[in-house]
């Protein structure tokens, strides 16, 4: 066995029978067709952030009878998904399973934590509301089944260091933060995240606030030019 990440080549829901009644499955087309938010693509996607999981990005929509509507909605679900892992330094060695708690079953916590002498430092986390699947959403448009409401409950990350963290909350389709709050870690090592009525999932980073670096503004002399930036070096 290689010790390294199992990248995946491409992905498909495949079924030989198209008829959407077969209690066996359903096709591609017809589950693309009736879940236009491509939720079990973006599942596929998202679920990647567990510490067992393998990589794999490819959708393969050349067999899809509307490859533009694919290749529109589909494909920027894998740019939000790498909007919000690819500063994430998985490569350094230190992360492992985040084995996060949930406060209802039907919350899924999924990611990763940092760790540092011991205690957890930074990490990832994917919030997903699980009966909110494909599945349940073409069974929701026969009318043979309810979806699930907006779940609310809580998340909590174990043995993480003590002190202050920024939570930023992410938009799992948009690729993008949605909302940021500031919460302190206190001697028992619990952070205690809290989930308000979600639809689908959500996604969420944690670090501690001395690692966010103050932007500073700087005035070329020669030019005039105003420059903002994160990093600084002087020299003599």
């Amino acid at each position: 066995v290689i010790n390294a990440p199992i990248v995946n080549t491409n992905v498909l829901i495949w079924n030989n029978n198209d008829d959407d009644k077969n209690p066996k499955g359903y096709s591609q087309d017809i589950i693309d067709t009736k879940d236009q938010s491509y939720s079990w693509y973006k599942k596929f996607l998202w679920g990647q952030v567990h510490s067992d999981s393998i990589i794999g990005f490819w959708y393969d929509f050349t067999w899809a009878k509307d490859q533009a509507s694919v290749t529109q909605k589909a494909l920027p679900l894998g740019q939000a998904y790498l909007n919000f892992m690819k500063d994430v330094p998985l490569n350094n060695g230190k992360y492992q399973d985040a084995a996060a708690e949930t406060s209802d079953t039907k919350l899924r916590a999924w990611g990763q934590k940092e760790i540092i002498d011991g205690k957890g430092d930074r990490a990832h986390l994917w919030i997903d509301n699980k009966p909110y699947n494909w599945q349940n959403i073409i069974k929701s448009q026969a009318g043979t089944a309810q979806l699930t409401s907006p779940l609310t409950g809580t998340v909590t990350l174990l043995e993480m260091k003590e002190g202050w963290y920024k939570v930023e909350w992410w938009d799992t389709t948009a690729g993008s933060v949605s909302s940021t709050e500031n919460k302190k870690i206190e001697s028992d090592g619990k952070l205690v995240l809290s989930v308000n009525n979600l639809v689908s999932d959500t996604a969420v980073k944690a670090y501690p606030l001395d690692l966010i670096k103050p932007a500073v503004t700087i005035k070329s002399p020669s030019d005039g030019a105003v420059v903002t930036t994160n990093s600084v070096t002087v020299s003599y």
